[in-house]
């Protein structure tokens, strides 16, 4: 198991910073915050998306709580861009966590993905671990793309 070295943690802007940079290498294009468009008259900026915009990623430095809990709060805010991922319409759609660990060990990562599997539907969630620099930062798939669910039960429809 890994366990994220906290002096390596990054601040929410940085983070963000380190994932594009990690994309731009990963992908081999572009990644730049970018505002889609997600219902009539309403745009939503996404913290990274590739030059030809198949790539669409929201990135989220989040901790568990002082009390080792969860921070439901915050994640909220990951409920709200998975809204708006289901507004878009991209190859890929990317969750970027920083991930964190609690007391007893248990991965915030994990935690959310056992919470929230049932309606992530096309959206990958990708676990992030700062090293020392970009070259020893370790990126896990949590979770793959599955197809949205209601898809086949309105397909006759």
């Amino acid at each position: 198991m890994i366990k994220n070295n906290e002096h390596n943690r990054l601040k929410a802007y940085d983070f963000e910073k380190r994932v594009g940079l990690y994309l731009n290498q990963k992908y081999k294009t572009n990644f730049k915050e970018k505002a889609l468009i997600v219902g009539n008259n309403k745009e939503h900026k996404f913290d990274l998306v590739s030059d030809d915009n198949s790539i669409v990623v929201e990135c989220k430095s989040y901790k568990w709580t002082k009390g080792s809990n969860f921070p439901s709060a915050k994640i909220s805010i990951i409920i709200e861009a998975i809204f708006y991922f289901s507004r878009i319409k991209a190859n890929k759609k990317i969750i970027v966590i920083q991930d964190s660990f609690n007391d007893k060990g248990e991965s915030l990562v994990d935690v959310f993905l056992k919470r929230y599997d049932g309606i992530l539907d096309d959206i990958e969630v990708w676990a992030y671990y700062v090293g020392n620099s970009l070259n020893d930062d370790v990126v896990k798939i949590k979770r793959e793309k599955k197809e949205i669910w209601y898809e086949k039960m309105y397909k006759n429809c």
